[in-house]
């Protein structure tokens, strides 16, 4: 993530508001009905059933893909991006399955269990600034989450008693990894000054609150404790000016 010549979004998970019903649980998405203070929840770490299988997969998996039209847009949106972030391009051209949520009232999400899946509301695509946060926030969830698949990021011990400056309770110290990185993901693309999606929180604001939380915590393994160095690198730059 340092330098002009290093890719600024690092290979993340999900994100949103919690929903209920089919789309709940592991999965996290963004409602445009929640209030600005909850429109970042994270909810990560559902259980398997016994025969292996996660419930909350199933509507991901057989949610319908967007139409041509909706995904021509996101085309466009991601050679905006990639044009005024060179060095993503790699990232971005990584294989996603972009799919319709369940619910209306979704903006954007992604599922830790299903990879690569991300669902794009209907309201993702009221401007093209939107269209590319949402963009932005669900491809850092997607890639920090697939580092998750090869290297976990905490070893699991943790109590689930943290609370993201959206004001989300009961998250994990992997919620709040998660959280920093779409943060500065996205603050990187639109100014540590641009607000979240529907929120008066800024991406500066909400990602060194987050790096914060999670500082020295003893459940971060090594990669855990990578990640973290990284983001709060990013964190102390944009304090300085950097």
């Amino acid at each position: 993530m340092r330098g002009a010549g290093r890719p600024a979004l690092l290979p993340s998970d999900q994100r949103g508001v919690r929903t209920s019903g089919a789309w709940s649980g592991a999965a996290s998405c963004q409602r445009s009905a929640a209030p600005p203070a909850n429109l970042v929840v994270w909810s990560i770490g559902a259980a398997a059933a016994t025969d292996g299988t996660r419930p909350l997969q199933a509507p991901w998996l057989s949610a319908p893909e967007l139409p041509p039209r909706r995904m021509a847009e996101v085309s466009r949106a991601l050679l905006s991006i990639s044009a005024r972030m060179p060095a993503w391009r790699p990232l971005l051209k990584l294989p996603v399955r972009f799919v319709i949520p369940a619910e209306s009232a979704i903006v954007s999400g992604c599922e830790i269990y299903v990879p690569q899946t991300i669902a794009l509301g209907e309201q993702a695509f009221h401007s093209p600034e939107v269209l590319e946060a949402s963009l932005i926030h669900e491809l850092a969830h997607t890639w920090l989450g697939m580092i998750c698949e090869i290297s976990i990021t905490d070893d699991g011990s943790g109590e689930w008693n943290f609370t993201l400056p959206s004001g989300t309770a009961q998250k994990s110290v992997r919620s709040v990894l998660f959280a920093a990185h779409f943060a500065i993901s996205c603050g990187r693309y639109f100014g540590t000054d641009g607000r979240l999606i529907q929120s008066t929180l800024t991406y500066g604001d909400y990602a060194r609150d987050c790096v914060g939380l999670c500082r020295n915590d003893p459940t971060l393994t090594l990669m855990g404790r990578y990640v973290w160095e990284e983001l709060n690198e990013y964190v102390e730059a944009a304090a300085m000016g950097g």
